[in-house]
């Protein structure tokens, strides 16, 4: 059997509501190869075209993705969206590990362990947490604190951040955020102290840290 390369759940989903991809892709405005790839899983399906994919199907974005909080997946890749599916019970926090790379981190996709959702971030969907391993942000954070993440929340100037390369691979950085314009993020670490930027189109995916453990 071929092995999917993309997995999700667009195939099913058009089956459920009785169509076919030729008429999904009339609904979309695009071709009907496009709708075809992605229910065949040769296409990655975007968070963007799962939201406005759902309607015409009665189903939600989040199903169409096959989303479940730490299953293979990095925070950077997680789509924010409504109804994602967590664990239940008490311990339902995930936290990640980060292992140092050259200049950067690297993000395990896997949950390193769940605990207890911290006050902090009690009631915020998505929210998760990072296992610091590097020093670059001493004394701000110490290796083996954890950063608390707010997925959704607006940047702010002067906050941590964690942001995410446009290649994945769980590449990542943890920087405080001294401001941004349209095109650049300039970001500050401590140790050794040092004002960089970096393109956003090199890093598209950036999240505000609210605190740590």
């Amino acid at each position: 059997m071929k092995k999917v390369k993309y997995p999700n759940g667009l195939d099913a989903a058009i089956k459920a509501v009785d169509r076919n991809p030729t008429w999904l892709a009339r609904q979309l405005d695009t071709s009907r190869q496009n709708v075809a790839r992605w229910a065949q899983g040769e296409r990655h399906l975007s968070v963007e075209w799962a939201k406005k994919i759902a309607p015409h199907l009665k189903t939600t974005p989040d199903r169409l993705l096959l989303v479940a909080v730490g299953e293979n997946m990095s925070p950077a890749e997680m789509p924010v969206i409504g109804g994602l599916v967590r664990r239940t019970g008490d311990l339902d926090f995930p936290i990640y590990s980060a292992a140092q790379g050259d200049g950067f981190d690297v993000i395990s996709p896997e949950v390193m362990e769940w605990i207890r959702t911290p006050e902090k971030v009690a009631g915020v969907p998505d929210a998760y947490g990072i296992l610091i391993k590097g020093q670059s942000m001493i004394p701000r954070f110490e290796p083996g604190e954890i950063a608390l993440v707010h997925r959704r929340r607006p940047l702010e100037n002067h906050a941590e951040v964690v942001l995410y390369h446009r290649e994945g691979k769980g590449r990542a950085m943890i920087k405080r955020l001294v401001n941004a314009d349209d095109a650049l993020y300039r970001l500050e670490q401590f140790n050794p102290p040092e004002i960089f930027t970096v393109e956003k189109a090199d890093w598209p995916t950036c999240h505000l840290v609210v605190g740590r453990l």
